[in-house]
């Protein structure tokens, strides 16, 4: 009986009777019996058992070869941070455009400076005229790094957009700084108004993403009162397919009202302009 002890205990003893393995990390994995990180274990790099050769560097699972002296890895690339200018200094250090980096610095070029992480020729620029953050007025300039006040305008202008301008005349200042005349004609500080054929190059020519446009083209005093009803007429037949209102395609107050389907509608209703020739014809020949 005693040797069927002593064997017991033997194979006990071979087998780790009663032993349990490691509990390995939420990182790491079970490698024979020691838990290993598959991303950075040079014995078992990607896999169990997958080991990288002599001089290689487990990074991110898989065996890379080393980096050149002077350089060091980051995001699984080799970077000299003296001069990469997507790490400079340190891994992930990215210069603004404008820089390049040297010495492991973002640097600007001679003979400009780096305000608000932006390179700036302060001698120019006027929100940073001698310094970062110095600003001059707004009508002002910056030469020398020093403000530099505008000059007076002559006798009958005005300063508007940093330039000089006759407000009687000026078709893009008429009256006021920013006033511009759809007809393209300014006389004695009033915009030449006109008609209904003037009104509709003008929202022809707005761009769709500026809100403003269309209203300025048909504003009191831009057109004539004739070529006012003449728009309308037109803008109301193109639009009869199209109702606005009473749950039409184009009401916008509608549950069903689609943007999409309502410029489709408008789309088709102007390609079919026939059904609108007559009052196309009375809008395009009223020119004042």
């Amino acid at each position: 009986m005693g040797r069927y002890v002593w064997a017991a205990l033997v194979w006990c003893a071979v087998a780790a009777c009663g032993s349990n393995p490691p509990t390995c990390s939420a990182t790491q994995m079970l490698c024979g019996s020691t838990c290993s990180d598959l991303n950075s274990d040079n014995a078992n790099c990607g896999a169990c058992g997958s080991a990288c050769s002599s001089g290689e560097t487990c990074l991110a699972g898989l065996c890379t070869a080393p980096c050149a002296t002077g350089q060091i890895m980051c995001d699984n690339a080799c970077a000299d941070l003296s001069s990469d200018p997507v790490n400079c200094g340190t891994c992930g250090t990215v210069c603004d455009q404008s820089m390049s980096c040297a010495a492991g610095h973002c640097v600007c070029p001679a003979g400009q400076a780096a305000c608000s992480g932006v390179c700036v020729d302060t001698t120019t620029d006027t929100s940073n005229c001698g310094a970062c953050g110095k600003m001059c007025a707004a009508e002002d300039s910056c030469a020398a790094s020093k403000c530099v006040a505008a000059a007076p305008c002559p006798t009958g202008q005005m300063m508007c957009s940093q330039q000089c301008t006759d407000l009687t005349s000026d078709p893009v200042n008429c009256g006021a700084c920013g006033v511009s005349c759809v007809s393209g004609t300014c006389t004695n500080s009033k915009c030449s108004m006109v008609g209904c054929n003037g009104a509709l190059m003008c929202l022809n020519d707005c761009d769709p993403s500026d809100a403003t446009c269309p209203p300025s083209c048909t504003a009191a005093g831009m057109i004539t009162t004739q070529g006012t009803t003449l728009l309308n007429a037109l803008l109301t037949c193109l639009k009869a397919p199209c109702p606005t209102t009473g749950g039409g395609v184009c009401d916008t107050t509608s549950k069903s009202f689609d943007a999409g389907t309502c410029q489709t509608c408008q789309s088709n209703a102007e390609a079919m302009g026939a059904m609108c020739a007559s009052q196309a014809t009375a809008c395009m020949n009223n020119m004042p």
